[in-house]
């Protein structure tokens, strides 16, 4: 959970202060509820690339979009890998915005 809880932080430190009338610790719920035009949720790309070509969600406040930032998979290569780690790491490194 962020802290505070109640404050967006967006690229060049641009803060603004909330005050949400649901509290939800679930980005898929998150979703939902946007969908259901509850409000607005900060959430990352992959999360909402569906709903967003479905016209399900139009996205806001882009000019405050932060950079991508790199995520490093680290894992013992073997012979023999466990099929569930080389799901993961083909479904982590595929280009879900196609």
């Amino acid at each position: 959970m962020r802290k505070p809880d109640n404050l967006i932080t967006f690229k060049d430190d641009k803060k603004v202060y909330v005050d949400p009338y649901l509290w939800l610790n679930d980005s898929r719920m998150m979703r939902e509820c946007a969908i259901k035009n509850m409000g607005i949720v900060k959430l990352h790309d992959y999360m909402v690339i569906d709903a967003l070509k479905e016209k399900k969600l139009i996205e806001i406040l882009s000019e405050f979009k932060e950079p991508q930032q790199p995520v490093y998979l680290y894992f013992q290569q073997r012979r023999y890998l466990q099929p569930k780690i080389r799901k993961f790491i083909d479904f982590f490194t595929s280009d879900v915005t196609k």
